[in-house]
Order: structure tokens, then sequence, then C-alpha cells
């Protein structure tokens, strides 16, 4: 039979492990800065552009620009992937895994970005390497957290098996 205390332990370690994960994942970095273009209605624009032609293009180009770095965004992290090495890391060696993942430096295959590189334009490559390195790096961070937790759970769980059956021999 597992003591009540074996349990409260086990799930206190699990909690603090998970939750330390997730707060290492989070770390600070360059954002860059979203823009939703506003929409206007056919009349404004038309006196818009009438008025101040210049800024309207500076405004048409800096809304698509940050469209295209949205893009960049968004494809830089669905392309990201965590590596399960870094949690049989967290596993093996526990907070040391975990100090190694944040970091290690997480970059997309060569090939990938030279076909980036040729089909868009420079900002957009930047973007795209950004987004795939955090969120391939919060991954990996993720990945050696849980495996530090299931470490210290099975660390835990043997130490308690083994001063119960102290016990029972003493007796």
């Amino acid at each position: 039979m597992l003591h009540s205390r074996f349990i409260k332990v086990v799930s206190l370690i699990l909690l603090i492990s998970f939750i330390g994960g997730e707060l290492l994942a989070q770390y600070e970095a360059t954002q860059v800065p979203s823009m939703e273009p506003v929409a206007l209605d056919a009349d404004s624009t038309e006196v818009a552009l009438q008025e101040e032609p210049a800024e309207d293009k500076v405004e048409a180009e800096r809304a698509y620009v940050f469209a295209n770095l949205e893009e960049a965004r968004i494809a830089g992290e669905r392309d990201a992937k965590g590596n399960l090495a870094f949690g049989l890391g967290g596993f093996a060696v526990g907070l040391p895994g975990l100090l190694i993942a944040s970091m290690y430096n997480p970059t997309p295959d060569t090939e990938t970005m030279r076909q980036i590189a040729q089909n868009n334009e420079p900002e957009y490559a930047e973007a795209y390497r950004t987004s795939y390195s955090k969120k391939t790096k919060k991954k990996n961070l993720r990945n050696a957290g849980i495996g530090w937790g299931l470490s210290v759970a099975a660390s835990a769980y043997l130490w308690f098996r083994l001063i119960e059956a102290n016990e029972e021999e003493s007796w």
C-alpha cells in the first residue's frame, strides 16, 4: 500500500517540476511588433489617397511587411519540433539537463532556410528563424522539465519503497 504522505510528496514534486519547466520555457526575447491594418470604406480611402498619397503608400507597405512577418512567425512556429533527447537528458541528469536545454539555441535546417531566403525577403527569413528557434527551445525545455519531473517522481517512489521495506524488516 502506498502511504498518503508518499502520494502527496510525489504530487507536489510533479506539480513543482511541471510549473518550473513552464517557467523556464518562458524567456525574454525581442518580439516582432504586430500591427493590424485598419479597414477603411471606399470613399475615405479615395479622399486619403488624394490628400496624402505618399503616406498611404508607406502605410500600405508597412501593413504588408507586418502581415508578411506575422506569416513568417506562424510558419516558423508550425515547423518547430521539440527534441526527445532533451527529455531523456532531463530524466538522466535532472537540473543540468534543463540548463543544457535552456542554453541550446536550435536553428532550422540549412536547406529550409536556403529555400526561404531564395523565395522571400531577408526580413521574412529572419522572422521565420527567430520564431522557429523560440518555439523549438520552448518545446525542448518542456521535454527536459517533464523528464526531470519523471526522474524525481521515480526517485521518490523508490526512496519511499526502500523506507517501507526497512520498516517491515525491523518488525
